[in-house]
Order: structure tokens, then C-alpha cells, then sequence
């Protein structure tokens, strides 16, 4: 609904969030027989993504509220 694709990444424990994708290019992404490659192709070069905090920075600003 909100056309924002979030992407955690193994090595890290940020999690990327690239909005504005279209559900075509979702499902491109999902089918694609190398995630990595396709990302690096076609979502990765997007300038317009931000970073989800860690669930435990998340927490701990909820726990101050």
C-alpha cells in the first residue's frame, strides 16, 4: 500500500527503506534468480532510501515516551 520496499541486510542490522517502488518491480525483485545482482541493478543506485531503526534503538525510544 505505501510502495515502500524494506530490505535487511545480512551483515548489518539496519534495514533499508527505499519508497516509491512500484509492485512490478517488487515482484522482479522477488523472482529474481539473483537477489543481490538484481538489486545492485536496479534498487541499490536509488538515492531516495532512508534507514529503519535497529528494533532495540526503536525500543528504547518508545520506553522514554
Amino acid at each position: 500500500a505505501t510502495k515502500t520496499l524494506a530490505i535487511s541486510f545480512a551483515r548489518s542490522d539496519r534495514t533499508a527503506l527505499y519508497p516509491g517502488v512500484e509492485p512490478d518491480l517488487f515482484e522482479q525483485f522477488k523472482a529474481a534468480e539473483s537477489k543481490g545482482k538484481f538489486f545492485g541493478a536496479h534498487i541499490k543506485t536509488r538515492k531516495d532510501f532512508s534507514y529503519a531503526d535497529p528494533p532495540e534503538k526503536a525500543e528504547a525510544e518508545s520506553e522514554k515516551a
